[in-house]
């Protein structure tokens, strides 16, 4: 006798929508996937860095079907909770009998057995389903229940479209047309980056130019020390199709870069002070000014500023919602699917 088919996957089966969110055929009630799509998380380092070493290397030595996955957080809890948490989501999506779940080790362990899981390394290491289960998480990238928010991304290190966080210019949040053109001038005066973008791809004669014309910014509103309101700005592209290493070197050129305008100042990268959001782990803002509590229907909890969260020393206000400008849109024309705050 054969043996009966598998259940199918709960993600599958045709769920109950209602008010930005549906209900699986389990039970589960997850959020819908917005409209324009989740606000893009973005990271600099690649997601073992800080693993203990026979960790990492095992880890990379997976030849199985395999993602990683991370927890919203909000300063509370240990890597244990996150654990907990993923293993009762997870067979509520998908069905792996077979599911593992890889807990991070850190290299340097924390002070304490109570540290939250917002501090790397906070990556799981999914295992035990089918490539299929993978791609539908992967391509889901956020499972947001009220007991659980996870992330998804797949185990190989994505060149990053976030190149930096340019501070210093004496710009408002109107003045993005400005700032992408003093960024693509920079670019283009200091040359060694567009160089390096020549003789690592000389497949490729016009990859200076597209990078040049996928350049967008992102304005995004802090109060400084002082108490000011200030203009930072996130700089984005089209990330070059460099191999993963090369791309960090040509990266750590381009944050090198200094804007200057006539009217606006100087402008340099915020590298000692890099933002970095401990509820959902991206570098390109700081937790207080998390895009994700935005979206309609949250169900997790609302993202807080009464942590040290980041390298940063701004506190942050309320999020706005600003239209980027990029690749030869005018003011307010939103451009690659990326939300402003």
């Amino acid at each position: 006798m054969a043996p009966p088919p598998s259940p199918k996957h709960p993600l599958l089966c045709k769920p109950m929508v209602s008010e930005w969110r549906h209900t699986l055929s389990n039970g589960l009630v997850v959020m819908e996937r917005p409209k324009e799509g989740w606000p893009k998380r973005h990271m600099f380092d690649h997601p073992f860095k800080g693993l203990v070493k026979s960790q990492r290397e095992s880890w990379l030595a997976n030849t199985k079907p395999a993602l990683l996955a991370s927890t919203w957080h909000t300063g509370q809890g240990t890597i244990r909770d996150s654990y907990n948490k993923l293993s009762k989501l997870l067979p509520q999506l998908i069905h792996a009998p077979g599911l593992e779940i890889g807990i991070p080790t850190p290299a340097d362990p924390p002070a304490t057995s109570a540290a939250y899981a917002g501090v790397a390394p906070y990556h799981f290491l999914i295992t035990g389903l089918s490539q299929m289960a993978v791609n539908m998480l992967i391509y889901m990238k956020v499972a947001a229940s009220a007991e659980c928010v996870a992330f998804f991304i797949p185990v190989t290190m994505q060149n990053s479209e976030y190149l930096g966080t340019i501070e210093g210019l004496y710009f408002n949040s109107a003045a993005a047309d400005r700032v992408r053109t003093a960024v693509q001038n920079s670019l283009r005066t200091e040359g060694s980056t567009l160089t390096y973008l020549r003789e690592h791809l000389p497949q490729d004669p016009e990859v200076a130019n597209k990078l040049i014309d996928s350049i967008t910014v992102e304005p995004i509103e802090i109060i400084d020390q002082g108490g000011d309101k200030v203009t930072v700005w996130n700089i984005l592209c089209t990330p070059p199709p460099l191999p993963h290493a090369d791309y960090v070197t040509w990266m750590d050129k381009v944050r090198k870069l200094e804007l200057l305008d006539k009217y606006g100042g100087r402008g340099t990268f915020r590298v000692q002070r890099q933002f970095h959001c401990i509820a959902c782990q991206s570098v390109s803002h700081p937790t207080g000014l998390c895009p994700f509590p935005l979206v309609k229907g949250w169900l997790g909890q609302p993202a807080t500023t009464s942590m040290a969260e980041d390298a940063s020393i701004e506190e942050v206000k309320t999020p706005k919602h600003q239209a980027p400008t990029g690749r030869g849109g005018g003011k307010g024309h939103a451009t690659r699917g990326h939300r402003t705050y």
